[in-house]
This record gives structure tokens, C-alpha cells and sequence, in this order.
């Protein structure tokens, strides 16, 4: 009976060195499911980070296609000056033959009112080309969003299946916390029987 309490109480510290494994692995695993979410925290950050960045560009182009609006605007008066600046002339010329003058002033501002205009058409160019590359920047960084949100969703993944491991664990923790009290009460009652036989061979020798 003895050798069989002793072996009870080893198979016991086993099973308790086996409890003491699985809570250090459980722990490992809860080490590794806050870094986890940790790195998710870090990838939503970026995901707004450049949600703002996306918002500013996109500002940005609105200002842009606000300041091509209002050079079209001028351009358009522009040239309805010059329209109205053609009929003086030819109104001038046909009335004033002898205003030599005032017709060459009048060639000279619409001179100056065509490299006006030249001068605009060259800046809503230059806008347009902007907001190209504006356009081409807000795809990149919406395709980066993309990858970001694939990633978070990996590591959501990561973190379910980390979780149901450290379930699994603690399920294998509860068998074998049943098993030592399985045990414990086995060996109580070993004792007991022990008791039992020590008190009837104390008997015996008493008679």
C-alpha cells in the first residue's frame, strides 16, 4: 500500500509539473495575443494616418479645381474683352480712318490681352498636371489603405486561432486538474484503508 501511495503521489507531481507547463504556455500565448493586438493598434493608426492624408489631398484638389475654375472665368472675360476690344477696332476703323493712333493703341492692348490669355491657358496646364499627380497620389495611398486593411484582418485571424489554442489548454488544464483530485481522493482512500489494516494487525496483536 505504501508503494502504491508513493507512486500515487509521483504520478501527482506529474500531473502538477504538467499543470505548471500548460500555465506557462497559456501565458506565452497571452504574451503573444497582446502583441498582436498591439501591431493592429499600430496598423489602424496608420490606416487614419493616411485616411487624413487622403482627406487633405483630396482638399488639396478641390482647391486646385476651384483655382482652374476661376482661371477659366478669367480667361472667358478675358476674352470677351478682346471680342469687345475686335468690334471697337473695327468699329474705330471704319468711323476714324484718320485715328491712326488710337487704332495702334488699341492693337497694342489686345497684344497685351492675347499674352494675358497665352499666359493663363500656361497655368491651367500646369493645374491640370497637378491635379494629375494629386489623382495618382490618393491611388497610391488608397491602395495602401488596401494592403493595411488585409494585414489587420490576418492578424485578427492570427489572434482567433490564438485564442482558441489557449481554450484548448485550459481544457487539457481541467482534465488533468480533475485526474489529481481523482488521485487525491484514491490515495485518501488508500489511507484510510491503510489505517484500517494497521488498527486490525494492532488488534490482532493486542489479543
Amino acid at each position: 500500500l505504501n508503494d502504491t501511495v508513493e507512486a500515487k503521489k509521483k504520478e501527482i507531481d506529474d500531473l502538477n509539473d504538467k499543470v505548471e507547463t500548460k500555465k506557462k504556455e497559456i501565458d506565452t500565448l497571452n504574451d503573444t495575443v497582446e502583441d498582436k493586438n498591439k501591431e493592429i493598434g499600430d496598423l489602424n493608426d496608420k490606416v487614419e494616418a493616411n485616411k487624413k492624408e487622403i482627406g487633405v489631398l483630396n482638399d488639396t484638389v478641390e482647391a486646385k479645381n476651384k483655382e482652374i475654375d476661376d482661371l477659366k472665368d478669367k480667361v472667358e472675360t478675358k476674352n470677351q474683352v478682346i471680342d469687345d476690344l475686335k468690334e471697337t477696332v473695327e468699329s474705330k476703323k471704319k468711323e476714324i480712318n484718320g485715328f491712326e493712333q488710337t487704332f495702334t493703341e488699341l492693337g497694342q492692348i489686345l497684344t497685351i490681352k492675347n499674352q494675358i490669355i497665352r499666359d493663363l491657358e500656361k497655368a491651367i496646364f500646369t493645374k491640370n498636371q497637378e491635379i494629375g499627380n494629386l489623382k495618382k497620389t490618393i491611388e497610391a495611398k488608397d491602395q495602401e489603405i488596401g494592403d493595411l486593411n488585409d494585414t489587420v484582418e490576418t492578424k485578427n485571424k492570427e489572434i482567433g486561432d490564438l485564442k482558441n489554442t489557449i481554450e484548448d489548454k485550459n481544457k487539457e488544464i481541467d482534465y488533468l486538474n480533475d485526474t489529481v483530485e481523482a488521485n487525491n481522493k484514491e490515495i485518501d482512500h488508500l489511507n484510510d484503508t491503510a489505517e484500517d489494516n494497521n488498527k486490525e494487525i494492532g488488534d490482532l496483536k493486542n489479543t
